[in-house]
């Protein structure tokens, strides 16, 4: 079971994350957006974080920016309904500023669990001295 942040302005979409990964055996902790998002990850200690990447006040882009800041080794996982493409401006924005991943909205519930599985194992072999294994790209794409 890991300790997983989600963020994203879209409640509907928030309470789905919750209930797909709580029935898959996670502790969820969700956020609309990313302005207090910082604190709350320093004081949770989250094995993994969501972020959709359009929001008010404190966009997925910027979310990641300020996490990557304090928390270097936490993996960040970005979601968007706007990609179209693996080589999508913002979506290599995200990438660029530290996600381990971008996955395109309707999440595909198998390749979100795979994804998020695979994000903390790589960083605990991180953490641990040991090379990860190579990254699934597929977990990447977002077309």
């Amino acid at each position: 079971m890991a300790k997983l942040l989600v963020i994203d302005d879209d409640r509907a979409y928030r309470e789905y994350l919750d209930r797909v990964l709580t029935r898959a055996g996670h502790s969820v902790t969700t956020a609309a957006n990313g302005a207090r998002i910082v604190q709350i990850a320093k004081e949770a200690s989250f094995d993994a974080v969501l972020t959709d990447l359009y929001m008010p006040e404190c966009d997925g882009i910027e979310t990641i920016a300020r996490l990557r800041a304090v928390l270097p080794h936490l993996p960040i996982i970005g979601m968007t309904g706007n990609a179209g493409a693996v080589d999508d401006p913002c979506s290599r924005a995200m990438r660029l500023f530290g996600a381990v991943a971008v996955l395109e909205k309707p999440l595909d519930r198998q390749r979100l669990l795979a994804t998020i599985e695979g994000a903390i194992a790589a960083a605990a072999a991180a953490r641990a001295g040991r090379p990860a294994r190579p990254r699934d790209r597929r977990s990447c794409r977002v077309a």
